[in-house]
């Protein structure tokens, strides 16, 4: 007998890996699993073969818009109380006025804990996405900034700087989900052989197929990728028009891309068959030039630690002013998501990103001689990644051109750089002074200690939907060991600290043996006072970067004295440390 074949749509990731995890404990169905939340999940069900999928998984409102909008069975995954319970344990590291947040299927349960438990906690029920942004912008007018919820207001919560605890769902749900859908499976089976061969070949296919019947009707679709709707919305015109007849082959370009389109007449003038492919063009890259995506996701990574002691209004400040924007900061602050928040902010058509570190001489020149430079890209933003580390008469030369082109009148500049105003190099100096410059100076995360706590929460909530993890918070002496560490490296550091923390633990609690082993393990690899013993069992550029950091910690950071003491120049010195 054949395989019961199941799909999951997880709106998360954490989600997504349970499901596989639980999905491999039935031998007799074959899974695939998905992220997509909402829409976008709605998207890839539609590009699913029903008669080659028996039943689609999903959780909360994305199976509710599954259910209403394609034809292969839905089944949603239940929320217990349980998982209520363990997502408003992990709440606790916050100190702020919290509410639960959801569909009904997540506050009848959070009444039912709030009586059992009595607890005091606002419980508001909405009924759809446009309800939710209502309720969390009243939630936030009065001074709330934790929301536990699902997936749907998670992400609107974030959209307007509240933190969002994500409901995860326990073993047991996504089990009864899934004897669920061997039960329907096992009727779908009997339905779909008959198409089989047919749906085989639109899984090998490496094209788009629209069918048409002769009244214009969609009546077959199978999508390798998805296609443009500007595109889909032009076969459905010409098709309108030809009636009946053979349209000619042509191209489109979308978003950067490049489809083909070729059409044919199947029997007898009934049906046309639209095949629409991707063309593949190479775009020239370079290590010192790229092209940042800016989309929705830096509104997310605005609500993630990065929101914790930055007000929105700043940023928005930053972003709105006509004036150039030089970031400074520690190693390890968040300048380059600072740079893109701004970027989002600004409402620009694109993001460049300059590495000053590994341009090149030519590369340099072309910038201002080359038609296809990013600088000739307008209404764009431009972000200059340590622009210290160039020359005088590099800058010099970037001078004399932003002021014949009005670059700072065509596109928002940004500058970043790990050194303050006062270590500047006289050519800086100057550069600071032919412009009006604002400043933005990122915090180290050894001056913000009290916020440890709720950072951390946000990253083992993170952590947690990465990896399928249900951890809730640390043992108490590991959260002390947390806050009491130096973090030299900042929140660069302390992410990747968390990140295997959470790795390494497989209970509800990140133990406190652990945390110490790896804050151990964190003290050797970060700089040493120059009392210290180099430790020479390592590789060449350990010990280079481990010299480096030595003489760094002696200049007070000044990286120029640093440079010049070791007899090699800043851009070198910059990428050993940055290896």
């Amino acid at each position: 007998m054949s395989k019961i074949n199941v799909v999951g749509i997880a709106p998360f990731n954490g989600l997504k890996i349970s499901m596989e995890h639980i999905a491999s404990m039935y031998p007799s169905i074959t899974y695939t699993g998905y992220i997509g939340d909402l829409n976008h999940g709605v998207e890839i069900a539609k590009g699913l073969d029903s008669e080659q999928v028996d039943v689609i998984l999903s959780r909360g409102g994305t199976a509710l818009l599954l259910n209403e909008s394609v034809n292969i069975p839905v089944i949603e995954i239940d929320i217990s109380i349980y998982d209520i319970l363990r997502a408003l344990r992990l709440a606790q590291g916050f100190s702020s006025k919290m509410a639960v947040v959801g569909f009904e299927n997540i506050t009848d349960r959070a009444n039912v804990l709030n009586d059992l438990l009595n607890l005091d906690i606002e419980v508001i029920t909405i009924d759809a996405e446009k309800t939710a942004q209502n309720v969390l912008m009243n939630l936030k007018n009065n001074d709330y900034e934790v929301i536990i919820c699902d997936q749907i207001t998670s992400t609107l919560a974030r959209k307007i700087g509240l933190n969002a605890i994500l409901i995860n769902s326990v073993e047991e749900s996504i089990k009864k989900s899934f004897e669920q859908a061997i039960k329907i499976g096992e009727t779908r089976l009997k339905i779909k052989e008959t198409n089989r061969l047919l749906k085989s070949l639109y899984e090998k296919s490496p094209i788009d197929i629209l069918l048409f019947d002769n009244n214009n009707r969609i009546v077959e679709e199978f999508s390798a990728y998805t296609i443009p709707s500007k595109l889909k919305l032009k076969i459905i015109k010409l098709n309108a028009k030809a009636s009946g007849k053979l349209i000619p082959a042509f191209k489109e370009s979308f978003d950067g891309k490049v489809y083909s389109v070729e059409s044919r007449i199947l029997d007898d003038k009934e049906y046309t068959v639209y095949f629409i492919t991707l063309i593949d063009i190479n775009i020239p890259t370079s290590k010192s030039i790229n092209l940042v995506s800016i989309d929705d996701n830096h509104e997310i990574m605005y609500n993630s630690s990065l929101s914790i002691g930055i007000e929105k209004t700043d940023i928005l400040n930053y972003a709105t002013s006509k004036e150039a924007v030089f970031i400074i900061g520690e190693a390890g602050t968040g300048k380059d998501k600072i740079a893109q928040l701004i970027s989002t902010y600004a409402n620009k058509r694109r993001m460049w990103e300059i590495r000053c570190d590994l341009i090149t001489s030519n590369e340099w020149d072309d910038l201002f001689s080359s038609i296809n430079s990013p600088l000739q890209d307008e209404s764009s933003v431009v972000h200059f990644k340590g622009i210290d580390l160039l020359s005088r008469k590099q800058l010099n030369k970037f001078i004399s051109y932003a002021n014949d082109s009005l670059l700072f009148k065509r596109n928002k500049i940004i500058f970043s750089s790990t050194i303050s105003y006062n270590e500047s190099t006289q050519s800086l100096v100057t550069f600071f002074n032919d412009w009006s410059i604002i400043f933005y100076t990122t915090i180290s995360l050894r001056d913000r200690k009290s916020d440890i706590p709720s950072i951390a929460s946000l990253y083992i909530n993170e952590f947690n939907n990465e990896y399928g993890k249900q951890i809730i918070g640390f043992e108490p002496k590991a959260l002390e060991r947390l806050t009491d560490f130096d973090w030299p490296l900042n929140q660069t550091q302390f992410k990747r600290v968390l990140k295997q923390l959470v790795i390494k633990t497989n209970g509800t609690y990140i133990k406190d043996r652990d945390t110490l082993q790896q804050l151990k393990t964190e003290l050797g690899n970060t700089p040493r006072a120059s009392s210290e013993v180099l430790q020479l069992d390592q590789t060449l550029d350990e010990i280079s970067r481990d010299i480096i950091q030595l003489v760094l910690s002696e200049e007070n950071g000044n990286k120029s004295k640093t440079a010049e003491r070791l007899g090699i120049s800043r851009s070198t010195l910059w990428r050993i440390l940055n290896k």
